[in-house]
């Protein structure tokens, strides 16, 4: 595996871990700005790691903007970068992956969340 599957892979098992710890052992501290903030950082730190380890497999220069924008709103900037710099066809299945990845992630917490709350009222 080269490095930008891994940082992705990465990126989408902490992302899924985050889901479950929080479905599975929510407490009061997790609605703290502090919880919020590093969780916030470790997905934007992955999400500009797998950029930046992508363009320098495919040898693009990316603007320093693209950087930036990528750590305040990835849930943007990552779709744009593929649109941008490998065309609409590529950008297109990338957010159909990315899509089913989310919907996945979040059928599997609702799922979770669903079996504790009939096992516990059983």
């Amino acid at each position: 595996m080269k490095l930008p599957q891994i940082l992705a892979v990465s990126f989408w098992l902490c992302f899924a871990a985050m889901i479950a710890f929080e479905t599975l052992y929510f407490r009061p501290w997790m609605n703290s700005s502090e919880y919020f903030f590093l969780t916030a950082f470790l997905l934007s730190a992955l999400a500009l790691g797998w950029v930046l380890a992508d363009a320098r497999k495919h040898e693009l220069d990316l603007p320093m903007t693209l950087n930036v924008a990528i750590v305040a709103a990835a849930f943007l900037a990552v779709p744009y970068y593929r649109f941008r710099y490998f065309g609409a066809r590529k950008g297109i299945v990338f957010l159909g992956i990315a899509g089913l990845g989310l919907a996945g992630l979040f059928g599997f917490a609702y799922t979770l969340d669903y079996l504790i709350a009939t096992s516990s009222t059983a």
